[in-house]
């Protein structure tokens, strides 16, 4: 362009030079930082969740699936526009790994918030809370502690119940 030019246009000249300015800013624009945890599940269009089979939280009826674990799920997922795939298992020592191996997105299964599993996953706001309660036989005097009680002890392996007990019989 001669000068005779950019003096006679100097609106088709700031156009042209803005306008390269932008090509060349829009190609060191690439996003440099990793995608996060949401946007991954909605870059890939579905979200797998881990829960246990059962009543209260998944299982498959004649009309298909149903719990009410799986009707949190399933409202979740239509509530963020990606499609449900759920992961079942039987036991907490599958779920929990799956977790940390990133073969689940999220654990929707009414687990206890507990020390340990704190320190190695984070929680979501409880929607609900219980007390573990200790079942003796009627006609027997109550225990107030571990230490009244005799026999066996049954708890189900990996539970809340079995890490809160084994920290409270480290403390006696």
């Amino acid at each position: 362009m001669t000068n005779a030019q950019v003096t006679r246009y100097p609106c088709f000249y700031l156009l042209r030079i803005t306008l390269v300015a932008l090509g060349l800013l829009s190609i060191g624009c690439e996003r440099t930082t990793p995608l996060n945890h949401a946007e991954k599940i909605k870059q890939a269009g579905e979200i797998k969740v881990g829960t246990f089979y059962g009543q209260t939280t998944y299982y498959l009826a004649k009309s298909g699936p149903s719990g009410f674990e799986y009707e949190l799920m399933l409202g979740f997922a239509n509530f963020i526009d990606v499609e449900l795939n759920v992961v079942p298992s039987y036991n907490l020592s599958e779920l929990l790994p799956r977790l940390s191996r990133d073969e689940i997105d999220f654990v929707a299964a009414n687990l206890a918030i507990t020390p340990e599993r704190k320190k190695r996953f984070r929680f979501a706001p409880p929607y609900q809370s219980v007390s573990p309660k200790v079942v003796f036989r009627q006609g027997r005097q109550r225990p107030d502690n571990l230490n009244e009680i005799n026999g066996s002890f049954v708890v189900t392996q990996d539970s809340s119940h079995a890490e809160s007990l084994t920290a409270q019989m480290e403390k006696t």
